[in-house]
């Protein structure tokens, strides 16, 4: 073989270039291979440094080995073939069919291969690979916006995205588990987290955990029934067999069925079970008689009316607190045209007083309330209603006020005209709805009611007196509390709405009973159980009457168990000395029980009375409050009032929210916890 030594190989002038035929080896001194060419067949093969200002170009579809290191602003193998490495930097574009490197490579500009294999580090401004790429060692991505996966990716431990979201189309799924057990989705209508295995838990260590909808929250059963809903409005409901068991009201709550409650609170369910506040319903083993009209407040605070026989369920004319079924004694008012300012006279010279009717909506949401105004004048604007009452009698006097512009204060009064033998004034403060003051003698009573739309019901109590003839009471207004008389101030066109005027005996004013030319009576409210009604639910030997109610006036009776006198008698009842009672009678022996702490009026009440022989108890706002070992239990017991005495009568007014009867006599225990407010 010849050897060639040269210091410089230069090309020709003219545009060819130097060429060799099939074969040519380039060696050091030391016979060292530095370039190899060996036809089309082995391709190019350098042992050391080969450095290229602008690009690398073999265009041979076959390999292409580098044993050293190759720098170059481009280097291309256009043919398909595979580069091969322990290194490589590019500070260009590096192209191949295939690349091997089991060191690093950098490439300045971007990689594009079939096929690549790393066991080190690749680092590149871009990367396009139309084949595998197995990486051994480090894949870091900087400042990336999309990761386009048309497969499936799998990382090692996680995935984590600081910024921008993870976006799936409708029925594309996040899957969890070996099984894909736990499915995340949007189906294009509805979003779906599907469990398939085992409990799903939601676990908060922190605070709340709040599920928040537009409208209704459901929570259904596996086989689709409601089992709790939640509605937009507020209200809660439980179901049982896809059965509406509880739901939650506006007044309290509503049960369907029995109620049956444990711990503190008995473990056996009454056998009567009668929540009037709750469902606002009589049951039908009640039979319930009034034989007038009567009146009553709803749950937004108006008046409204209840025909004959028809029950009446209350409520608070200023919470708008439901108090159950309505129970009221017999009352009777006196004045005619209780409705009409027109029947009323002027009461002082000097002022005069305008009076227009149906000049505003009344309390019970009719046009029928009148106006009473002042001129302008210095006087006082007073009218009065005078009649002939019975003597040595103590009436209350009421009626419905508003006020006109700058009105604030009005009176009642009874005065030396007619037959009192307690005069006074009641000043009232229609701004702050109070009793200001009171100077009727006797320690009569008086109060205010605030009712719907700025109407206020104002009361007054006063005894007549035993000389006979007219009485009545005046009703003035004034801008100011001038003392004992009010001082009118210049009250042109001011004054005040008034509607049902009232005056009955008694020591407490009772719902609204209107009238036109005579005087009408309201019938007393009478709930009556007999026959095979009581015999159901009622056992002799022992039993346990529990109430929730609330005194709206003066002792009423809650439940009493006779044969219609008072020899045979079960009663719960709130006596004369302002005591809860329970009361067993027996062919004229009684066995009493009392409560310490007194009743007044408008107290909320939960007592009970249980009975056994030589062993009765009463129990009141979760107190025991006695008990009687002498009881001896009547037999002939055949009728239950509600609400009225031994002998069906009513006294007093009661607003009953529930009424319980048990078989048994509850423990003592048993009935603290029932009692308990």
């Amino acid at each position: 073989m010849s050897t060639l030594r040269v210091s410089n190989i230069e090309a020709k002038a003219d545009p060819s270039s130097p060429s060799v035929d099939e074969k040519l080896k380039v060696t050091n001194s030391n016979g060292d291979v530095l370039i190899h060419i060996d036809g089309k067949t082995a391709g190019i093969t350098t042992v050391g440094i080969n450095t290229t200002d602008s690009s690398f170009t073999v265009d041979a579809a076959q390999n292409v080995e580098f044993l050293g290191i190759v720098t170059a602003t481009k280097f291309s193998l256009s043919g398909g073939g595979e580069i091969t490495g322990g290194d490589g930097n590019f500070t260009g574009i590096v192209t191949s069919g295939s690349g091997n490197f089991t060191g690093g490579l950098s490439v300045g500009t971007a990689v594009t291969a079939a096929t690549a294999n790393f066991t080190s580090s690749l680092t590149a401004a871009s990367a396009n690979f139309t084949g595998n790429v197995s990486i051994a060692g480090t894949l870091t991505y900087e400042d990336v916006t999309n990761v386009d996966s048309v497969g499936i990716a799998t990382a090692r431990t996680g995935i984590d995205v600081t910024g921008g979201h993870i976006d799936l189309v409708d029925n594309s799924k996040i899957r969890v588990g070996t099984g894909d057990d736990l499915q995340v989705y949007h189906d294009g209508t509805d979003t779906w987290i599907d469990n398939d295995e085992g409990d799903l838990y939601i676990r908060n260590t922190g605070d709340d955990i709040i599920i928040r909808a537009a409208d209704d929250v459901l929570i259904q059963t596996q086989a689709s029934e409601g089992a709790i809903i939640a509605r937009g409005d507020g209200q809660v409901e439980l179901y049982h067999n896809n059965s509406k068991k509880l739901e939650t009201t506006t007044t309290g709550a509503k049960v369907t069925g029995a109620l049956e409650v444990t711990q503190e609170y008995p473990s056996i369910r009454p056998i009567l079970d009668l929540n009037f506040a709750a469902t606002k319903t009589l049951d039908r083993r009640i039979t319930f008689t009034r034989d007038s009209v009567g009146t009553y407040t709803d749950e937004n605070g108006l008046v409204k009316y209840a025909s004959n026989n028809v029950p009446r369920f209350d409520h608070d004319p200023d919470t708008r607190e439901s108090l159950g079924l309505l129970i009221e004694e017999s009352r009777t008012n006196e004045i005619i045209y209780s409705r009409d300012l027109s029947y009323w006279e002027d009461a002082y010279s000097g002022s005069v007083e305008v009076v227009q009717t149906d000049t505003a909506i009344a309390p019970d949401g009719t046009q029928t309330a009148d106006s009473m105004l002042g001129d302008g004048g210095s006087g006082r604007y007073t009218i009065r209603f005078s009649q002939t009452l019975a003597t040595s009698t103590q009436f209350t006097f009421s009626v419905f006020v508003k006020k006109i512009q700058g009105v604030r204060y009005c009176s009642l009064e009874t005065a030396s005209y007619g037959t009192w033998s307690n005069t006074g004034i009641l000043t009232f403060d229609l701004d702050t709805g109070t009793l200001l003051s009171n100077t009727i003698g006797g320690s009569q009573g008086g109060g205010i009611e605030e009712y719907a739309n700025g109407w206020y019901r104002i009361y007054g109590v006063s005894t007549t007196s035993t000389n006979g003839g007219n009485s009545g009471f005046y009703l003035n207004f004034a801008l100011s509390d001038g003392g004992s008389t009010l001082n009118p101030g210049p009250a042109t066109n001011e004054g005040l709405y008034v509607w049902g005027a009232q005056v009955e005996a008694g020591a407490f004013a009772t719902s609204y009973i209107p009238t036109s030319g005579s005087a009408v009576t309201r019938g007393a409210d009478l709930a009556k159980i007999t026959g095979t009604n009581l015999t159901d639910f009622y056992n002799q030997p022992e039993g346990t009457i529990f109430a929730d109610y609330k005194v709206i006036q003066s002792d009423p009776e809650i439940m009493y168990l006779s044969n219609n006198t008072s020899s045979k008698r079960i009663g719960l009842y709130e006596a004369g000395s302002a005591q809860t009672r329970f009361l067993i009678g027996n062919s004229g022996t009684l066995a009493d029980t009392t409560d310490s702490a007194g009743t007044t009026v408008g107290d909320n009440i939960k007592a009970a009375g249980a009975y056994k022989l030589n062993d009765i108890v009463a129990a009141k706002n979760g107190v025991i409050s006695s008990t009687d070992t002498s009881a001896t239990i009547p037999d002939g017991i055949d009728r239950a009032y509600i609400g009225g005495y031994y002998n069906g009568t009513a006294e007093g007014v009661l607003g009953l929210r529930r009424l319980s009867y048990y078989n048994k006599r509850l423990s003592n225990a048993q009935l603290q916890g029932l009692t308990q407010q």
